[in-house]
């Protein structure tokens, strides 16, 4: 079902920028059923959780995202945040540096 699926992550993403976090949380875990690998649902539902607050969860898939086409400074800076949450200095430091490295390919960002 990729259709479904790409369809969920568009519906996600737009509850997740209109501030509806659980709704987009929900919408991003039901195209990942459908496509488990996805690269967009992983760092929507990372950035939504940790948008929640439930920034041990975020970073699963916000890790899971590195390297991939999904994987960019908003990510890394989201990343860097939950690191930063829950204690985790030198990660938190890390994800940063990467984030202002990537900002000049990414530069809508800032």
């Amino acid at each position: 079902m990729w259709m479904g699926s790409t369809a969920d992550v568009i519906m996600a993403k737009g509850r997740s920028e209109q501030g509806q976090h659980q709704l987009a949380i929900d919408s991003f875990r039901k195209a990942l059923l459908d496509r488990p690998n996805s690269g967009r649902a992983k760092a929507g539902l990372g950035k939504s959780l940790a948008a929640t607050g439930k920034c041990n969860e975020a970073l699963e898939y916000l890790l899971a995202v590195r390297g991939q086409r999904a994987w960019n400074t908003d990510t890394l800076l989201q990343e860097a945040i939950c690191h930063y949450r829950t204690g985790d200095d030198a990660a938190y430091l890390a994800a940063l540096q990467e984030a202002i490295v990537l900002t000049p390919r990414d530069a809508g960002l800032w």
